[in-house]
């Protein structure tokens, strides 16, 4: 019973954020359109080994970007209309609320790791995407934990999206996120690999088969301490979301 009330709560917290999803379904038509450009000027600028990059580098840059925007600004705005204080003071958890916000962003997403597969499978690396949208699991759990802590921390949450926005775009499209590392001089490489998109990008990569610059058992043990330094943080913040 008590699972079963647990279940329920966070399906009521998902479909109150998913609300804005539905209400508002230009936000999905955007997304395809970013997915298909993205894929005809890869393609265009480097024939088939640049779809491989554009697979791997946009899957994994979608989860990073769903799990500090989305989750990071939905928290932040309950911040501001005091949503979160409602569901904190009530039997709802912030565990769960949490559970919630993420559940119900993910419409955001569906719909691009739908037609990064589509693309995938008529260019012949189906296997591949599916290999990235492995790895995006772990990206989008740190991304998350990273939104969360964000927005717990801030002072003023209503600036919630001048922090997030740019912190995904800069991560996601600066560094070789879409391109190899390996065009990097020497020296910066190691610094490069220490960022969760490209630690994530690398080793979805190196999973599928391409040239990689570094292990992949080291870019999951990156992967997994940034995930651990968000817990810290959150923790740190006063509240546990796990």
């Amino acid at each position: 019973m008590l699972r079963f009330r647990v279940l329920l709560s966070i399906i009521a917290v998902a479909r109150m954020v998913m609300s804005f999803v539905i209400r508002q379904p230009a936000w999905i038509v955007q997304s395809i359109i970013f997915v298909l450009s993205t894929a005809v000027i890869l393609w265009s600028w480097g024939g088939s080994r640049g779809i491989a990059y554009f697979i791997t580098g946009g899957i994994v840059g979608t989860a990073f970007g769903y799990g500090v925007n989305i989750v990071g600004q939905e928290i932040g705005w309950a911040k501001i209309s005091r949503t979160l204080d409602l569901f904190i003071a009530s039997p709802t958890s912030p565990r769960i609320y949490a559970a919630g916000v993420f559940l119900g962003g993910l419409p955001f997403i569906v719909p691009e790791l739908v037609v990064y597969l589509l693309v995938s499978s008529a260019l012949g690396y189906t296997q591949l995407a599916l290999v990235s949208m492995a790895v995006s699991l772990l990206v989008i759990l740190l991304a998350s934990l990273m939104g969360v802590a964000i927005a717990l921390s801030i002072k003023r949450p209503g600036n919630i999206s001048a922090i997030t926005n740019p912190i995904t775009t800069i991560l996601t499209l600066f560094p070789p996120v879409f391109y190899p590392v390996k065009i990097l001089p020497e020296s910066l490489r190691p610094l490069t690999l220490a960022i969760p998109t490209v630690a994530g990008a690398e080793l979805a990569r190196g999973l599928g088969g391409l040239e990689i610059s570094a292990d992949p058992l080291i870019l999951a043990s990156i992967l997994v301490a940034w995930t651990i330094a968000m817990l810290m943080i959150i923790n740190r913040v006063g509240v546990k979301t796990l």
